[in-house]
């Protein structure tokens, strides 16, 4: 009789233990309902908090254009950027409140992780300035539970943060006027910046850098730069140069500060059949267009506001090469997909860039010449005492070859090319203008 009743205690206990092994499943089961719902509220506020900071950082950068805010007339205290401020921070409350979320936009404390803010300063930690104005959204969401508050005391609580920065409109490489962006060092001397020969080379404004080496060959030739620097990252070489003010080492430039894009050659039309449109012996009137190439026997004028897209050579030849106004439209683009762009020394080659108004699409405001990425062709800049380039020069996998001759030369242009070679024994004035070259168009991202 003991034995029997012992055994049946036994049973007993088993079925204990079965029980609650049970309810630490359901337990278990319950909190991972919890934990799955607090992670996918939080994917839905940190979507949420993107989509107001995005918002207000697009209204930003909207006004920034709209009241002319550029990088060099740029301050924290200027009413377009505190106007751009105030309104970021409305649209930004805005979007929140779209997603079910309730902001102050005139609530400038986050201690409750819950609001948003503006900043305007400027970032120096990659070695150049940047100057920014930050949107700061900072949300906060309780989730609804089945077990959690059984085991955790307080609710289950989500605080996440999006900030989305916005730069103004400004000069590509930072306004520099000559700029190599080829990282390689001074082997050969032939690479980066180089100047040779026996010349005076003048740069009113920007400065030049090299990505890579910056070296002076040659006999005796002297580089000033006012109103600007001159930089290196990998190697400097002086040569029998005379460099003023003196080189300094400096980071590389971040990528998007050559973000130049590309014009869009679907908007003027071929002429012809490409493979011969305008092959040989150009002359007269050009019209903008798409062409195989152009080579010029006799004197052109090309078309004001004109985009000129081609797939091999623009070469001048001997000849002189001017714009004609069209439409009240003046200056050309001159992209090439493959090919070099070449002058002669011989002829008066007098090009410039479309101004920004009236507006000259598709060709592109401020953007004069534009070898295609990957497009490792030439751009040879020759001409007499009457020739004159205004406008962004942009090689970012070719090479840029100016070259002097007895004459003196001016230029009111931005040379960016892979490498830069500026050569001759003659005076070559270089002035940059910010109004007068390429802008890129104020712009955001999510920085965080």
């Amino acid at each position: 009789m003991n034995e029997v009743g012992y055994k049946r205690s036994e049973r007993g206990q088993v079925l204990v233990l079965i029980v609650l092994a049970v309810v630490a499943l359901l337990g278990f089961t319950a909190l991972a309902v919890d934990g799955s719902m607090v992670y996918s509220d939080r994917r839905q506020i940190q979507n949420s908090a993107d989509a107001a900071s995005l918002g207000g950082g697009g209204r930003a950068a909207m006004i920034l254009e709209n009241t002319h805010v550029t990088d060099w007339n740029w301050t924290c205290t200027l009413t377009g950027v505190l106007d751009a401020q105030n309104q970021a921070r409305t649209v930004a409350a805005a979007r929140a409140a779209d997603n079910g979320f309730v902001l102050n936009s005139n609530d400038l404390d986050l201690s409750d992780r819950h609001g948003v803010t503006t900043q305007c300063g400027m970032d120096t930690s990659s070695g150049w300035p940047e100057k920014f104005v930050d949107i700061r959204v900072m949300l906060t969401g309780d989730s609804d539970s089945s077990f959690a508050q059984f085991v955790f005391k307080g609710p289950l609580r989500n605080s996440v943060e999006a900030i989305t920065r916005v730069r103004p409109r400004t000069n590509a490489a930072f306004g520099h006027a000559i700029v190599a962006l080829n990282p390689s060092n001074c082997s050969g001397n032939s690479y980066g910046v180089v100047v040779n020969g026996n010349l005076d080379v003048n740069v009113d404004g920007g400065g030049i850098f090299s990505n890579g080496c910056l070296s002076g060959t040659g006999t005796a030739s002297e580089v000033n730069v006012t109103n600007g620097s001159i930089a290196y990252v990998s190697e400097f070489i002086p040569g029998n140069t005379a460099w003023n003010p003196n080189p300094g080492s400096a980071s590389p430039m971040p990528q998007d500060a050559f973000d130049i894009e590309p014009p869009d050659c679907s908007q003027v039309p071929h002429f012809g059949n490409p493979s011969n449109a305008f092959n040989t012996g150009a002359t007269g009137y050009i019209p903008a267009g798409n062409y195989t190439r152009i080579n010029m026997n006799g004197d052109v004028t090309l078309q004001g506001g004109g985009l000129y897209c081609l797939y091999g050579n623009f070469d001048t030849g001997n000849v002189n090469v001017s714009v004609l106004p069209s439409g009240g439209k003046t200056g050309v683009t001159i992209y090439l997909i493959s090919g070099s762009f070449l002058t002669s020394g011989n002829g008066s080659v007098v090009l410039t860039a479309p101004p920004f108004s009236p507006d000259p699409f598709p060709a592109i405001p401020g953007l004069l010449v534009y070898l295609a990425r990957g497009n490792n062709g030439l751009v040879k800049l020759r001409g007499n005492s009457g020739s004159y380039y205004q406008g962004t020069i942009f090689a970012p996998s070719g090479n840029i070859d100016q070259a002097g001759t007895d004459d003196a030369q001016a230029f009111s242009s931005q040379l960016i090319g892979n490498n830069v070679f500026i050569s001759g024994h003659v005076r070559l004035d270089v002035y940059f203008t910010a109004n007068m070259m390429y802008q890129i168009p104020a712009r955001l991202y999510l920085y965080r």
